[in-house]
């Protein structure tokens, strides 16, 4: 309730404060945001590459390292990092290409390139072990990572990961097949239409902060979208999801039931691979259930963590779990 009544009174400050200086108010509003979910932003330079990324800092406590989507950035979490850090470290970094990272045409963004620099980073921040999320691309990542880097994963959880085609195609899917980027936006009515597909109830926010949100994605329209076709062909050129039977890390699989972006068949299909595997699907929700229901996500994501340090098995492979008995976090 109180993070509630104080992001209503930011929101009042910010739409005084945006209708003269947009840029600025949206700057001040994430960096409040930043303090009252308790993550502070740092930086760290590990072989010539600075990372930025967000730290709850609570050193003492086991470590969730959180991995974005394509398009995203570090504060994607901000409300999930909130609920997870009154028991864990939360770390949610800029991926090299988005956010704050460099963006440089020349560098390999490749699942390869970016999963080596995943763990350079966990070593550099002193971490032995993390329980890894990733939604979207950051979940494909995170499944490359499990199978390459087992030992540095206490868990890895795929919230709506990409790359790992199900039984049917999403929106997305055949707007890919029809060699359209439906991440590609030019003008401010496709920017809209983009937000309605990532979050099946999209935010209500103001018009003015969504052009801030819409100008700064125009700046950057050339080289995302060169670098999503160089992420598609990296996705068609070997299958995640054949080599998911590999995996010795206990996964959770978490999806909205709603996702335009990738269908929830891919869910079932990653859950029937990875043996040691439990299965959530939240009803109402789309491509980004750590946003859109922050609460009900992290309450099964802890409860999955909360199993493995009892030691129970996950599952079979064909277990469900059912989310409709429990509540979400308070």
């Amino acid at each position: 309730m109180y993070l509630a009544l104080t992001l209503l009174c930011l929101l009042a400050v910010a739409v005084i404060a945006a209708r003269r200086h947009p840029g600025k108010a949206m700057a001040a509003a994430v960096a409040l945001m930043r303090t009252l979910c308790g993550l502070k932003r740092r930086t760290v330079v590990v072989d010539g590459f600075t990372w930025t990324y967000l730290d709850s800092g609570a050193r003492d406590a086991p470590t969730i390292l959180l991995i974005h989507g394509f398009g995203a950035d570090k504060d994607t979490w901000l409300p999930y990092g909130r609920l997870l850090r009154r028991r864990f470290r939360v770390i949610a970094p800029d991926l090299p290409g988005f956010g704050e990272s460099v963006q440089d045409p020349a560098m390999d963004y490749s699942s390869e390139a970016q999963i080596d620099r995943l763990h350079r980073l966990i070593r550099a921040l002193g971490l032995s072990t993390v329980h890894m999320a990733g939604n979207s691309l950051g979940g494909y990542l995170s499944g490359w990572y499990a199978l390459k880097y087992p030992d540095s994963l206490n868990s890895a959880t795929f919230i709506d990961a990409a790359g790992m085609p199900g039984s049917n195609k999403s929106e997305a899917d055949l707007a890919i097949e029809r060699g359209d980027n439906p991440f590609a936006i030019t003008d401010y009515q496709g920017f809209e239409r983009a937000l309605s597909m990532v979050a099946h109830k999209p935010p209500k926010i103001p018009v003015f902060l969504k052009k801030v949100l819409f100008a700064e994605m125009l700046k950057r329209k050339e080289f995302l979208d060169v670098l999503f076709w160089k992420l598609i062909q990296d996705l068609n050129s070997r299958s995640l999801l054949d080599q998911l039977h590999r995996l010795r890390v206990p996964a959770l699989v978490l999806w909205g039931r709603q996702d335009r972006l990738v269908d929830v068949s891919s869910a079932v299909a990653i859950h029937e691979r990875v043996r040691d595997s439990r299965l959530v699907i939240l009803e109402d929700v789309g491509h980004v259930p750590m946003f859109e229901a922050p609460r009900l996500t992290a309450m099964h994501h802890m409860h999955f963590i909360d199993g493995l340090n009892s030691g129970a098995h996950i599952g079979d492979g064909r277990e469900s779990h059912d989310i409709a008995s429990r509540q979400p976090l308070a």
